[in-house]
């Protein structure tokens, strides 16, 4: 399963609350990896898709905007991304830079074609089982995510 690549100008402002909500279920929930590419200014949009997405590439030009902090959604996408720790982090630090974003796991330095080969085939299986962990109690993500080894079992 390829990965889909989201870049282009991600230095824009969220303004309509249903619309930003639609399109990043939609990006958390895709059955592909989604992959975002950040070549310049990362704004609300820029960040709001690098925390719901799989997986970011950092580019050389890339420097978080003004007005990032104020991204809607930001401390429910952090939690979803890294936990409580990681949302505190984003909140409570006087700057975050673009190297921050890198050294606590948001983004790496490759290229979009660098990061979209760690993705394998099975990613869409094991995406689906993260998910079952972050939204159902611990015994039904488990029962969940063992009974890919029933279904492999009976194959």
């Amino acid at each position: 399963s390829s990965a889909v690549l989201i870049g282009g100008d991600l230095s824009a402002a969220l303004r309509d609350a249903d619309s930003v909500a639609a399109w990043l279920a939609l990006v958390a929930n895709a059955p592909r990896p989604v992959l975002v590419a950040c070549t310049g200014a990362i704004g609300q949009r820029g960040l709001a898709l690098l925390l719901a997405a799989d997986g970011a590439s950092l580019g050389h030009q890339a420097v978080l905007a003004d007005g990032w902090r104020d991204t809607p959604g930001l401390v429910a996408l952090a939690v979803r991304r890294g936990g409580p720790a990681l949302a505190r982090e984003l909140l409570s630090a006087a700057s975050v830079t673009h190297d921050d974003l890198a050294e606590l796991g948001l983004a790496d330095r490759v290229s979009p074609d660098v990061l979209a080969q760690r993705f394998d085939a099975g990613f869409g299986v094991r995406k689906r089982a993260l998910r079952a962990a972050l939204e159902l109690p611990f015994g039904e993500a488990l029962a969940f995510d063992l009974a890919r080894l029933e279904q492999e079992d009976a194959a």
